[in-house]
């Protein structure tokens, strides 16, 4: 009988260990793999950046509709700001850190791409609001629209060369092989 006690104690152990040992392998790869994760939200903090210098840049971008987008990119990246830096280890030292991940990993990682969800969501308004924005289109003395190809161009140009899978500028889209008119 003390024999099995004694062996079913030091199954029990050994099934508590199994279970120890995967949870510490499941946070470390999750620490592993929260670096590439990491880096794909810093190139969407990059792209969101450049828009956002484009619309500084641009006054015709500097409209109503992007504005409203801009305010709701505002909220988000305060929450993400309020998140970041709750999850800074500052100079607690790599056993913290694993610690962390360990116990609130699965967590941090969610509320953390909740809100580069909704970041993705906001640039993606802000792209669109931008692509049927009159850029470069102003009236004329005859009170005609007449389009500025190179404001058009610029714009289009640096949409399509930062933001990934951003079709550009829809107006220079249309306007594209018209020769411009002499008015």
């Amino acid at each position: 009988m003390v024999f099995l006690s004694a062996v079913q104690a030091g199954t029990q152990l050994l099934e508590q260990a199994f279970r120890i040992l995967g949870r510490l392998r499941k946070a470390h790869h999750r620490q592993k793999a929260l670096i590439e994760v990491l880096t794909r939200h810093e190139s969407e903090l990059c792209s969101v950046k450049a828009i956002i210098g484009i619309i500084d840049d641009e006054e015709d971008l500097q409209i109503p509709s992007v504005a409203a987008e801009m305010t709701r990119l505002r909220e988000v990246q305060s929450k993400l700001v309020n998140l970041l830096e709750e999850l800074d280890p500052k100079p607690k030292g790599t056993v913290q850190q694993f610690a962390r991940q360990l116990t609130k990993g699965s967590s941090d990682e969610s509320k953390l791409s909740t809100i580069m969800n909704e970041l993705g969501q906001v640039k993606a308004m802000l792209l669109l609001r931008i692509q049927v924005a009159n850029v470069g289109v102003i009236s004329n003395m005859e009170k005609r629209l007449v389009a500025n190809t190179k404001v058009i161009e610029r714009v289009d140009q640096f949409l399509r060369e930062e933001v990934d899978g951003c079709g550009g500028l829809r107006i220079a889209r249309l306007l594209k092989g018209r020769l411009p008119s002499s008015a």
